[in-house]
């Protein structure tokens, strides 16, 4: 009787697997069209100039130089654009630092790479950030509460909520020590400890004593520091140069500082003289020869005399900067846009609905629903006829208009973008749906949904082949094609 119970459970534990493994064979085969399936990726950040085009295919992307010669094979989920001969890329589900020969130099095997300096990145694993080198030597694990933060050649470090600094290629400056830390301004950072104040230098040596009760980070030589409840400015020596007498102070702009007095705001030169009275409800500091003030419920521009030049009625206008291009900045006077000199003189009378920066001697204007073309005179050098414009660039401009066609005698219901010179007259008729700015001599554009390059005389110098493409910098761009 035993016997014959073995014998059973033998046969219905055969049947068993033969009904598990049917059942699986099953399941792969009803799912057959999913095996293998690429899986889309969609990724909007980090892209240089990509103008429209989305990170969204599952074709893999790979690399071409100018001559059209593939140098990195298909292989990536998305490769970012190379910036100082290195470039994150994505394989799998990790992200990793490639070469402009494709060969890694960190291996895909984090969650994200934030961003690469030099020779340390930023990465992160899970939700937490560390630093590693490009070699893939961890100079601080991901870890809770750790955050980096780069400028100018240096890694702010916060750690369990103390402050330190890396340099850009891997050197300790600093371990986080600090209760706060701003970044280095002018070789110096400004530090806290133990509720006071002072300076490091890049070396991570105490240069001005921690001494202060607050202070701010250095600017044209100067610092803005309180004493006995009063600010004053101290110099790179730690000299004070400002006696401390100001209710508040700022950092120095252009040869001047806001400072609070009486409940109110004006400004100082380097020795401390007064040179615009306080008397305005919020300042802000001088952007080239400018300056936004706010008096009387409205916010002014004004110049270095104190003098209003223009009246801003719209919020939208407050912390514009102020950018000079050829010596002559964008400026909007009520409702209208015109220029001004680095004197902070008006220069090209406010009467545009709009402009751009100056460019190869023009600057586009937008008049009239129409845009056109300026000189440094405020002449007008190309009438405006476009629907669309773009700076002036070694003699070309990319513009969008409706093209006519002799055949039809009529004009394209759809305007597309083509090249124009200095004179006006087309080097290239629009043609295109889009037409990225040049960069390394070619300017990507797009025709039937498909991408290309153009060199600057509108000679097709890559067909419009790819499904997705980027701009070439240092001499690679990135694309997609249906073959791969």
């Amino acid at each position: 009787m035993k016997a014959i119970d073995k014998k059973q459970l033998k046969n219905a534990l055969i049947t068993l697997l033969i009904a598990v493994f049917v059942l699986i064979a099953f399941m792969v085969y009803t799912d057959k069209d999913n095996v293998n399936k690429p899986r889309k990726f969609y990724r909007s950040g980090k892209c240089i100039k990509c103008g429209d085009i989305p990170y969204a295919s599952p074709a893999k992307v790979f690399v071409i130089n100018t001559k059209d010669e593939m140098v990195i094979k298909p292989k990536f989920e998305y490769i970012e654009p190379f910036q100082d001969g290195k470039a994150i890329v994505k394989e799998g589900n990790k992200e990793g630092l490639i070469n402009k020969k494709g060969r890694y130099l960190l291996r895909p095997v984090f969650d994200d790479i934030d961003s690469c300096y030099n020779r340390v990145c930023i990465v992160r694993e899970g939700s937490f950030f560390g630093l590693t080198t490009t070699k893939g030597k961890y100079i601080l694990k991901a870890r809770p509460g750790q955050s980096f933060e780069y400028k100018e050649g240096y890694i702010k470090v916060k750690q369990a909520n103390r402050y330190g600094f890396y340099k850009d290629n891997g050197r300790l400056v600093q371990k986080p020590f600090y209760q706060y830390a701003e970044n280095f301004s002018e070789n110096y950072a400004l530090v806290e400890k133990d509720n006071k104040f002072g300076y490091i230098n890049t070396s991570g040596r105490i240069v001005i004593l921690v001494e202060y009760q607050k202070a701010l980070s250095f600017s044209e030589g100067l610092a803005a520091v309180q004493v006995n409840g009063k600010w004053g400015y101290i110099n790179r020596r730690g000299e004070i140069v400002i006696n401390p007498q100001f209710e508040s102070a700022f950092e120095f702009s252009n040869g001047l500082a806001v400072i609070y007095i009486d409940g109110k705001y004006g400004y100082i030169d380097k020795t401390g003289e007064i040179v615009i009275n306080p008397k305005y409800d919020s300042a802000k500091k001088f952007d080239g020869p400018v300056a936004q003030v706010y008096t009387n419920n409205e916010w002014n521009y004004i110049n270095k005399k104190g003098e209003i030049i223009s009246s801003l009625y719209s919020y939208d206008n407050v912390d514009t900067r102020i950018e000079f291009y050829e010596g002559l900045a964008k400026l909007k006077f009520n409702d209208k846009w015109g220029y001004i000199n680095r004197d902070g003189e008006v220069v090209i009378e406010p009467k545009y609905t709009n402009v751009y920066n100056f460019s190869d001697g023009f600057a586009c204007i937008y008049d009239n629903n129409e845009y056109g073309y300026i000189d440094r005179a405020g002449n007008i050098v190309i009438e405006p006829k476009f629907q669309s414009c773009s700076d002036f660039i070694n003699g070309v401009a990319i513009v969008k208009s409706y093209s006519y066609s002799k055949e039809k005698k009529t004009y394209d219901n759809e305007a597309r973008y083509g090249l124009i010179d200095k004179t006006g007259n087309y080097i290239l008729q629009p043609a295109y749906e889009s037409i990225n700015q040049f960069s390394d001599g070619l300017a990507l554009f797009k025709n039937k949904n498909k991408y290309g390059y153009i060199d600057d005389k509108g000679k097709v110098i890559i067909s419009a082949k790819y499904i997705y493409a980027t701009d070439f910098i240092d001499g690679l761009a990135i694309v997609k094609s249906n073959k791969y």
